[in-house]
């Protein structure tokens, strides 16, 4: 069954409040040049919505009929066109996937993906592919430097069903790149969207981030290639919105997969993502079957935080295996890990899933699991500039005793076999372990991104990448079977403790046991004690482990 979550109902009504009085606007691909706009039969076509988007008001709601939309080679001055759909210091919310023959200002409610998709292609010269003479951005949304006010106030945008495809860009700015690119803005929106055969000589070919706040939400970012990194995402910080917040984007309930950094040098790393500055949380996502020379996967730089709950990192292929399959990092960024599965290369179990040997500080200063996780590969060589081998400190400072599973031989050939993704019914598909291990409730999950990773959305994360709710006792990774799948049973015996929260950091356990002890990550005893309730009211907020009678849990305070 389809959850309805909350977010989803959020978003729609954060779309429909920034204005009270927001209109709408409709767009048909064969609709003739100079109609109004206000109705499905006298729609705008692609060249006269671009034209009147500056005259739109704040929040207005513009509905896109399915079918391709070419972009024009001029703007209606006689200017080259290279920025596409562009909202710039003036919000206004697209929404794609509506039926042709629809009549009036009816708009229906849709579910994602739609029988009738709206596509918008940058492939302005016809030959098929992303290069010279296609369009930079697709979607381009920016607050500038002349109305660095408005950056107090959030500027917020709703982005929803399109398939972005053919955007080229071969310069270095980047305030310029990506099929959408989101500069100096908060926030915005992207849902059921598809990135698809963009292309860029440097990074950032589908997604760039510079000083924007970002969430994405059941969206694709696949086939995309560029030089360098960040092909699928690229992150940066911009000086003028760093007074009012930090760069941040949320994937949750996303798949990354087969994006390719086809460069060789220095900075030909992070075919998915490229974090230069702020946060990024990743919930309910997999990432896998991208390809770079290096870092396959994510690569964060100095002073970043990366969080990554219930999701799957897998089978990112490297030139340079020693550089890391899943996550590179240098200087003292800051990554929490919790119930995921950061797995190296196919069948290698040499190959690193993890590598912070360039990191400037011992491992655990970087890397805190909060358990649940199921570690690959992790074998790398000393760290400079006075850090600790990451092979001698990994497992003792970071790994929680019963609550992860680090090997060499985790592998993604063992832990999912050779099946690849799989369509279970969700918006994109996912890899499906052979067995399901499930270490924590469902209810120690309600609430954690928010609470505990201080994320600054609303997320849901007691579903899994479907948007289906999870059983009561959750699998690692980004897909949950429904029901009672393999695996249950175990956990168990291996973790299950009933305890529920009474309030004010009260807890009862559902029998009263002869010893209960409280521990933090750190191994130290915090509390000693019998009976049914278990007391935390001194506690600081955070992460702890709850053993009664031999059986355990992770709680968060």
């Amino acid at each position: 069954m389809k959850h309805n979550s909350f977010f989803a109902a959020a978003t729609m009504l954060v779309a429909s409040s920034l204005s009270a009085s927001a209109a709408s606007w409709f767009v048909k691909v064969d609709a003739p040049s100079g109609n109004d706009g206000t109705t499905w039969e006298t729609a705008f076509n692609l060249a006269d919505c671009i034209t009147k988007m500056a005259d739109m008001s704040k929040g207005d709601n513009v509905y896109f009929a399915g079918g391709t939309y070419y972009y024009p080679e001029k703007q209606a001055s006689g200017n080259a066109l290279v920025t596409g759909l562009k909202m710039q210091n003036n919000p206004v919310n697209l929404h794609g996937g509506y039926p042709a023959d629809l009549t009036g200002t009816t708009v229906p409610e849709l579910t994602y993906p739609t029988t009738t998709p709206t596509v918008l292609n940058g492939d302005r010269n016809g030959n098929g592919i992303a290069d010279e003479g296609d369009m930079r951005n697709l979607i381009f949304v920016q607050t500038t430097k002349a109305e660095t006010s408005l950056l107090s106030n959030p500027q917020k945008v709703l982005i929803e069903g399109f398939v972005l495809t053919g955007a080229y860009y071969n310069g270095t700015k980047l305030t310029e790149l990506g099929a959408i690119n989101v500069d100096m803005t908060h926030l915005v929106t992207v849902r059921n969207c598809i990135f698809r055969g963009n292309r860029s000589v440097n990074a950032g070919a589908a997604f760039s981030n510079s000083g924007s706040q970002t969430h994405f939400i059941d969206c694709i970012f696949e086939d995309n290639e560029g030089q360098s990194a960040g092909i699928a995402v690229n992150q940066s910080k911009r000086g003028d919105a760093d007074s009012y917040f930090k760069p941040m984007a949320v994937l949750e309930r996303c798949l990354i997969t087969g994006n390719r950094g086809v460069g060789t040098g220095s900075v030909a790393g992070g075919s998915a993502i490229r974090q230069n500055a702020g946060s990024i949380y990743i919930l309910n996502s997999t990432i896998t079957g991208n390809s770079g020379y290096k870092q396959a996967s994510i690569h964060m730089n100095d002073a970043t935080q990366l969080y990554i709950a219930s999701s799957t990192i897998a089978d990112n292929e490297v030139e340079l295996p020693e550089t890391g399959s899943a996550i590179y990092a240098t200087g003292t960024p800051k990554i929490r890990v919790i119930n995921s599965y950061i797995l190296g290369l196919q069948n290698y179990d040499d190959v690193p899933a993890i590598n912070l040997a360039d990191m400037t500080t011992k491992v655990s200063n970087v890397l805190v699991s909060d358990g649940g996780n199921i570690f690959g590969c992790c074998n790398f060589s000393a760290a400079a500039d006075g850090g600790e081998a990451f092979d001698n400190n990994f497992a003792s400072d970071v790994i929680i005793t019963g609550y992860d599973n680090y090997s060499d031989s985790n592998t993604p050939y063992s832990v999912f076999g050779r099946s690849g993704l799989q369509d279970k019914g969700g918006f994109s598909k996912v890899l499906v372990p052979q067995e399901f291990t499930r270490y924590y409730n469902r209810s120690d999950f309600a609430g954690l991104v928010v609470a505990e990773y201080k994320c600054p959305v609303q997320v849901s994360d007691e579903v899994d990448q479907r948007d289906v709710m999870r059983p009561a006792v959750i699998a690692v990774g980004a897909y949950d079977a429904e029901g009672t799948g393999s695996g249950v049973e175990a956990a168990s015996v291996k973790s299950k403790l009933g305890i529920s929260a009474i309030g004010n950091g009260l807890y009862r356990l559902s029998d009263a046991a002869a010893s209960i002890r409280v521990y933090d990550l750190s191994g130290r005893l915090m509390l000693s004690s019998e009976g049914e309730i278990v007391n935390l009211c001194s506690f600081a907020s955070g992460v702890y482990i709850v053993e009664a009678d031999g059986l355990t849990c992770k709680l968060v305070r």
